[in-house]
This record gives structure tokens, sequence and C-alpha cells, in this order.
């Protein structure tokens, strides 16, 4: 019984290699062994496209562009950290990496390359905004550039809405007497202006020398 067995198998097998010579062949005298280095290649594989989906998302995340959002109006909205304050009205940030110029006000200048000495009440200006945003995560409410390629953006507070101009930086440094109004017909902005300008504060205030543009 058990020599019929064997010859059964070994027929068996006979037939396997006629029918199958190269499936026989690409697994060797060891199938078994065959087969985990077959299953060793597939893991292979998927690691390599796991480490390539990996990078794609890394550069992608890197890209100040993808961070953008787009709210009902079509306006960008980025959430990024600022890394530095120039003056009152020009930031930096993480992401985007480019020149910021806050929307609808004109704040006074601080000395630079092109401008030896500082407005009146230009480092007040700069102090109040570094110590309201500095290191700190902000909305940026981004309505394309300006001629010097600077972005043209409103900022915000993580959690403020950005439907609402009077929750923005913008707005609290036209508010506090920090910036004029400039080239904007918001209601809002113009307003505060006016109030600042009654309660004669910062730029507004009497032994002011600067003059809003």
């Amino acid at each position: 019984m058990k020599k019929m067995n064997r010859v059964q198998d070994f027929r068996a097998g006979r037939s396997m290699v006629d029918r199958y010579p190269r499936t026989v062949e690409a697994l060797g005298s060891n199938p078994s062994q065959s087969i985990l280095k077959m299953k060793l290649k597939k893991l292979k594989l998927l690691l390599i496209a796991v480490i390539l989906f990996l990078a794609y998302n890394f550069v992608q995340s890197s890209n100040p562009l993808t961070h953008f959002i787009k709210n009902e109006n079509n306006d960008q909205i980025l959430t990024d950290v600022v890394i530095s304050v120039h003056d009152g009205d020009t930031i930096r940030t993480k992401n985007l990496n480019e020149s910021i110029r806050l929307l609808y006000i004109n704040a006074p200048e601080v000395p630079s390359p092109v401008k030896k000495k500082a407005d009146f009440y230009g480092y007040e200006a700069r102090n109040f905004l570094r110590d309201q945003i500095l290191n700190k995560q902000v909305k940026l409410k981004c309505k394309g550039k300006d001629k010097y390629n600077r972005n043209l953006c409103e900022i915000y507070p993580v959690g403020a809405n950005t439907n609402d101009i009077t929750q923005s930086y913008n707005y609290l440094m036209i508010a506090n007497g920090y910036a004029c109004a400039f080239m904007t017909d918001n209601k809002e902005i113009i307003e505060a202006g006016i109030k600042a300008k009654n309660k004669k504060i910062g730029i507004y205030s009497e032994n002011s020398t600067y003059e809003c543009k």
C-alpha cells in the first residue's frame, strides 16, 4: 500500500513538472525557501512605496502654497508662525517665508538701508506688534501682492473670525494709534482711525511729527 502511494506521489510530481516546468524551475529544489524570498521581495516593494509616499507628503507640507485654504470669498487663508516683525506693518512668517504687508494700514517707519532715521512712533509701533504676534501662530488672510512683491494680508489670532476685521491685528494697530488707515474704504478701519485721532493717542498725539499719507 505504501509502495503504491509512493508511486502515485512520484507520478503526481512528474505530472506537475510536465505541466508547469517554469513554475517548478522558479521554485527550485526548495519551494518553501523560494516562496519566502518572493514574500520578502513583495515586502521590500511595499516599504519602498511607503517611503515614497511619506517623502511626497513631506515635500508638499514644506511648500507654503499647500497651507492655504480658500474661504467663501475665495480669499487665501494660511495658518503660520510669525518669525520676524520689521516694523508696524511688515512681517515674515515661517512657512510663507516672504515679506508680508498688513493690509489697510500704514505704520511709521524704522531705520532701514534706505532710511537712516525712524519716524515718530516707529519703534513704538513695531514693538507693540512684536508683543502681539512674534513667535506666535496666526491666521493670514491674503489678497494678492503689492508692487514690491509683498503679500498683502489681514492678520488674525488663530481663534478669530477672519470675516470680522475688528478681530484682526490690522484693526488693533489702527485703534491703538500705531498706524493710519491706508488705501481702504473699509468702514471699521476708517472709524477706528477717527476714534484714535479724537483720543489723540500714538501717532495722533499732540507732539506727533508723523503725518498719515
